[in-house]
């Protein structure tokens, strides 16, 4: 999709749609499937679910998701904000076979944050790892949990501390 719920301000996406020509749009499920069996008979080294937008605002993603670990194309990674990763959500990414998802962070302070990701809460996306980190427990699941920080003059004080919290 190219939708999201978020402006960060080190992604084109806050800019792309502005521009009159920008119309938002979610990926139809055909279009996914002639991906997947054009590529299932490759040796691909990862299939990295992430673009112009928030894939958790995509209704079908699950079904992507499903269809693709179906197809037997691995590995497979979704790079969210994590605003949306509510326990429910967490649950049904645990259940469709995702192997990895990094969660994309960008601060280690709520106000910084707050700069950075315009329109995401920290708190609320710490809540939803911690939560996703629970559930892959309790589930035995074998799914990779990364987060991520992108170096940038507004965050660049916060990079130690970011790894601290999160190692």
């Amino acid at each position: 999709t190219n939708v999201c719920d978020l402006e960060c301000i080190h992604c084109a996406h806050r800019i792309i749609k502005k521009e009159k020509k920008y119309k938002p749009n979610f990926m139809k499920f055909e279009v996914f499937k002639k991906i997947i069996d054009e590529v299932k008979n490759y040796n691909i080294s990862l299939l990295r679910i992430a673009s112009d937008g928030e894939g958790l605002l995509h209704k079908e993603l699950i079904k992507f998701i499903g269809y693709a670990v179906a197809s037997g194309v691995k590995p497979i990674n979704l790079t969210t904000n994590g605003m949306r990763m509510t326990k429910e959500v967490s649950e049904k990414l645990i259940d469709s076979g995702l192997d990895m998802i990094d969660i994309s962070i960008d601060a280690y302070n709520a106000e910084t944050y707050r700069r950075i990701r315009v329109g995401g809460i920290l708190e609320t996306v710490i809540k939803n790892i911690n939560k996703l980190i629970e559930l892959k427990h309790k589930k035995k699941s074998p799914m990779k949990i990364f987060v991520s920080f992108v170096h940038q003059k507004e965050n660049i004080d916060e990079v130690e501390s970011f790894k601290k919290f999160w190692e």
